[in-house]
């Protein structure tokens, strides 16, 4: 298969597995950029061309260094920093990107990884007898780059290891619910009946720590069954300084009746059955390490 080949597979396998709103975020955002590049480049010869010209003006002066664009608001403006605002462009679209899918899905996406795979890097070692051809290559590199969304959508969906986004936010929130009560081998829960008693997850004044704050996310999920929505009655645990208080009765929850806090660290978790405190074991806080 070509290259050509490959990348469009991978346009249609990222448009399969995205959703139409996805689709036109991400579209308006690659007219964006790349109208945002055709203008700088144009931008960037214009500028030449008019620092040209006040050169030629002026040069039988013999002194063409005071020009008539180096003065005021417009002297801040260079090829350098044109090139630069180049530069930026490519990053910029990448952060973009990722941060929409990771605030819809509310997923963990490594934006770093996505920027190393696209974007050409820098030689580091200027000392070598490779560098200069290094730096050439890197220079031309940068000037043909002009990335798709397509490529960075696929390199989002290569992180969830198959899953579509929504089934790897619930498998990110149960690893967060799990690392919570496992400490290398062994686990800080033990269940009563209908209760989940959840250890080291509590400061002083019934704050939680993030652990005990991700176990709440956990529990709302268990409840709602939606990724992201907190039910009106968990808000108090998200607060600044925690709620405050030690013990929360849920009154319009099915699963979950009540949270109690104690200032020895100590979180319990009280379900309307027995059934609903095993679920939540199993599937979010789990057995093993």
């Amino acid at each position: 298969m070509g290259l050509l080949e490959k990348f469009e597979s991978v346009e249609i396998k990222a448009e399969n597995q995205i959703s139409e709103s996805d689709k036109e975020f991400c579209e308006a955002h690659q007219t964006a950029y790349n109208d945002a590049k055709t203008s700088l480049l144009e931008l960037y010869v214009m500028w030449e061309d008019i620092l040209e010209g006040q050169k030629n003006a002026l040069k039988s002066t013999g002194d063409s260094s005071q020009t008539y664009v180096a003065s005021g608001s417009i002297s801040s403006l260079s090829k350098r920093k044109i090139e630069q605002q180049i530069d930026e462009l490519h990053p910029t679209f990448i952060e973009c990107i990722v941060r929409h899918f990771r605030d819809v899905y509310h997923v963990s996406l490594e934006e770093y990884a996505i920027k190393k795979a696209l974007i050409p890097e820098e030689p580091r070692w200027r000392h070598t007898p490779e560098y200069d051809r290094e730096m050439d290559e890197y220079e031309e590199k940068k000037r043909s780059l002009s990335l798709k969304y397509q490529q960075i959508v696929e390199l989002i969906f290569q992180q969830t290891g198959g899953r579509s986004l929504w089934e790897y936010a619930v498998f990110q929130l149960k690893e967060k619910c799990h690392g919570a009560v496992w400490f290398y081998d062994k686990c800080r829960y033990e269940r009563k009946a209908n209760m989940v008693q959840i250890s080291s997850v509590v400061y002083s004044e019934y704050e939680l720590s993030e652990g005990g704050k991700n176990i709440i996310r956990g529990l709302a999920h268990f409840e709602t069954e939606r990724i992201g929505i907190i039910p009106r009655e968990f808000s108090d645990f998200f607060m600044y300084h925690g709620p405050g208080y030690g013990a929360l009765d849920f009154e319009d929850c099915k699963k979950v009746t009540k949270i109690r806090l104690y200032k020895n660290g100590r979180m319990d978790i009280r379900f309307t059955e027995e059934a609903y405190a095993v679920q939540f074991i199993e599937g979010y806080l789990g057995t093993t390490k």
